[in-house]
């Protein structure tokens, strides 16, 4: 379609070649077009069912996640403490660059904290959303 379109947007006209190009973009719409849908959609993604039970080793993995997860975590709360006493420090001292610092740290760190929290739930919204399309 895109071709087609670009070749009759052309100032000139290619008369000779108009009937072989519809003829094509027939082809390709009729005779290829609905079996790679048919193959595609109708025999393997209507039964698509992630599922760690079927790889070996997703036990391992999951609990990796997991440890990275919990190591992400005590990070964050290492940063949110940092950040805390940097924000305390600069307040106390009136030095406004410690202050700006220590409170964007502790912002960070709670912003990461939050998605950490929420990233399975994320990552399940937008797969189910994505299997409605």
């Amino acid at each position: 379609m895109i071709v087609k379109n670009y070749l009759f947007s052309l100032p000139f006209k290619w008369p000779a070649y108009s009937h072989q190009l519809s003829a094509c973009h027939q082809l390709i719409k009729t005779q290829f077009f609905p079996h790679v849908h048919v193959m595609l959609l109708g025999k393997y993604w209507d039964s698509f069912n992630p599922s760690p039970s079927y790889l070996p080793g997703s036990t391992q993995l999951q609990n990796l996640t997991n440890g990275i997860g919990a190591w992400a975590l005590i990070l964050s709360l290492a940063a949110l403490v940092v950040g805390a006493a940097a924000w305390a420090l600069g307040a106390h001292s009136q030095n406004y660059q410690h202050t700006m610092v220590g409170r964007r740290t502790v912002l960070v760190s709670a912003g990461a904290a939050l998605l950490i929290g929420a990233a399975p739930h994320i990552v399940d919204f937008f797969y189910s959303t994505g299997m409605q399309v």
